[in-house]
């Protein structure tokens, strides 16, 4: 049954791309700031690039506040962070800030963003987000936003509802066969009775079976 369970749940996260949303602005106190982690693994990271970065550190010793991946793997590649906090947080909904080259998405870009949570020893995926490229002077640029106004600039927030978690996995899909994505920022927070976008409903109808069949057994 629990198999099953999350079977469906994964399913139907991946039955939908969510739109383009604005990000909020960067922040210092949210959940996931790298002070609230308690241990963090990744794969391979540019050699002078920190992952902790990506939680609002400022250690990397080339663009110090984003990080980078390492520049070795081809076009799909799924580069990946895992972090657990200090304890459990409810979270309500993400915002993700990424940057790429001037020349183009094909350059330091990213074409998919999945967020996993584990929860009951399983992990379910809450968010999978494909890039949707824009046309911009001749170049595929993730578009930018209401914050971040710059066309190199990916803004994403999304709230799926509440969820405790106090292990979690991103995955960062490389969009180029020659650079890594760039992220500025993945921040998450709790906000009570935040509004749901229409695409996430699908996960929180998921979300929903999932604790009713967990009762029933």
């Amino acid at each position: 049954m629990k198999s099953f369970m999350i079977y469906m749940f994964v399913i139907c996260s991946f039955l939908f791309t969510v739109p383009p949303l604005k990000a909020a602005q960067v922040s210092d106190t949210d959940l996931w700031n790298y002070q609230n982690i308690s241990s963090i693994s990744s794969s391979v990271m540019a050699s002078w690039s920190n992952v902790r970065d990506v939680f609002g550190a400022a250690l990397s010793t080339v663009e110090a506040g984003r990080a980078m991946f390492t520049d070795t793997q081809p076009a799909g590649y799924q580069h990946w962070i895992q972090w657990t906090l200090n304890a459990p947080a409810l979270v309500s909904n993400i915002n993700l800030v990424a940057v790429h080259d001037l020349g183009g998405i094909e350059f330091r870009g990213m074409s998919r963003f999945i967020l996993d949570a584990y929860v009951d020893s399983s992990w379910l995926t809450v968010v999978d987000y494909t890039v949707v490229p824009k046309e911009i002077g001749g170049k595929l640029v993730y578009g930018g936003g209401p914050y971040y106004t710059d066309t190199n600039r990916l803004e994403l927030e999304l709230s799926f509802g509440e969820l405790t978690a106090q292990t979690w996995k991103a995955y960062f899909v490389q969009y180029g066969n020659t650079t890594s994505p760039r992220i500025m920022e993945l921040d998450a927070f709790y906000t009570p009775e935040a509004v749901v976008s229409e695409p996430a409903s699908l996960v929180l109808i998921a979300i929903g079976t999932a604790i009713l069949l967990r009762k029933k057994r």
